[in-house]
């Protein structure tokens, strides 16, 4: 497991019936609103069963001063759990950008989906849309590939083989 840098007050929750679950009204509103052009079609219904059916959801709130939580980003992991998974609706809040939320975001998907030593999610293969975000994911390993808003992070999983 890589710990995961983040700022004071805030804290990160990756199992997707615990703080997910708890602000799916709230991550439903921001995908919704014009902070995403991605999500804009999903009923509430369908926000729901993404999240409860998530591998991993990587959700940051910033704990406030009379200990509410306010939520500041999130990510969607959808796997196998073996050696394939797809990153999606990745956001940091605005209010919360310029921290590095979304770098922990990405350490968090990357480094602690799951698996140990040679299997661990770092190893896999990964696959995520983006408009945008770009130079983001590249700094994670990420590279473009020929379709269009489509990019690839390429795990170590030959090694892996070479080695039994």
């Amino acid at each position: 497991m890589v710990l995961v840098p983040l700022p004071p007050n805030y804290r990160i929750d990756s199992d997707p019936k615990g703080l997910a679950t708890k602000l799916t009204h709230e991550i439903f509103d921001v995908l919704m609103s014009d902070l995403v052009y991605w999500a804009t079609y999903r009923s509430f219904g369908m926000v729901q069963q993404q999240i409860a059916n998530a591998y991993r959801m990587p959700v940051i709130v910033k704990v406030l001063e009379d200990g509410t939580e306010e939520l500041a980003g999130f990510a969607r992991v959808i796997s196998d759990g073996v050696d394939f998974a797809f990153l999606t609706d990745v956001v940091v809040l605005p209010g919360h950008q310029k921290l590095g939320l979304g770098k922990a975001l990405m350490t968090e998907c990357i480094h602690n989906s799951g698996g140990e030593g040679r299997w661990s999610s770092e190893h896999w293969r990964w696959g995520l849309w983006t408009k945008d975000a770009q130079e983001l994911y590249k700094r994670f390993g990420f590279k473009e590939s020929q379709v269009p808003r489509s990019m690839e992070r390429y795990g170590t999983r030959e090694q892996c083989y070479d080695s039994e």
